[in-house]
């Protein structure tokens, strides 16, 4: 690659999202700017993000969610030479307006969204929410219209959908970061969300560089 820095948004038909790619052959600064929220990938090399009330460090291959507002990213090659890392910018969680989001549905959206990157159970979801699993339930599909497993399995395939158009991360890693502990399981649930697999969704959008 020429240049030491590339961003590229993929514009694939799958969903209304924002998709950056970033390359870098040496250490530097960037900003992103979220309406909502985003998940990352760091996919070589190392990064420490700030943001508005935190800073945190990022090996590779981790994934992580960004809140809403703008964040420092301090990227860092690894040892080859190379940081690449992809963001996910998320739509509104729901067609709610904004101004209606109470301070328990702004924690709700917050914690359902870190689940998809850490993979969260229930019981924590519940724990981060400070409440019961049954009314953390009730609330959640109050706010969303669908269960929460059902609700977080369609973000994580969202996520290894693009992670996988933008990557040559292995189909089984994918699998993993995005939560699910058999891949077997995951290939399954992919086609029938894409009607496709993993790996024909790879071959067909591959591009020669």
């Amino acid at each position: 690659m020429s240049h030491n820095e590339q961003t590229t948004p993929l514009n694939q038909p799958h969903a209304a999202l924002l998709f950056e790619y970033v390359k870098s052959s040496s250490c530097s600064t960037s900003s992103i700017a979220t309406e909502h929220y985003a998940i990352g990938y760091v996919i070589h090399g190392n990064c420490r993000v700030h943001s508005a009330c935190r800073s945190f460090d990022l090996p590779e291959q981790c994934l992580y969610v960004l809140e809403r507002g703008k964040h420092i990213i301090e990227s860092k090659p690894d040892c080859n030479g190379v940081f690449e890392h992809i963001v996910m910018h998320l739509d509104k969680l729901d067609q709610q307006a904004e101004s209606a989001v109470d301070v328990e549905d702004s924690r709700l959206e917050s914690v359902v969204m870190s689940a998809v990157a850490e993979n969260l159970t229930l019981e924590e979801l519940a724990e981060r929410c400070f409440v019961s699993v049954s009314t953390f339930k009730r609330r959640f599909r109050k706010r969303f219209s669908i269960p929460p497993h059902q609700w977080l399995v369609i973000r994580k395939l969202e996520l290894a959908y693009r992670i996988l158009l933008a990557t040559d991360v292995a189909v089984t890693e994918v699998a993993r970061l995005c939560g699910f502990t058999n891949s077997s399981h995951f290939i399954a649930a992919f086609k029938r969300r894409y009607n496709t697999t993993p790996a024909s969704l790879r071959r067909a959008n591959r591009v020669d560089k």
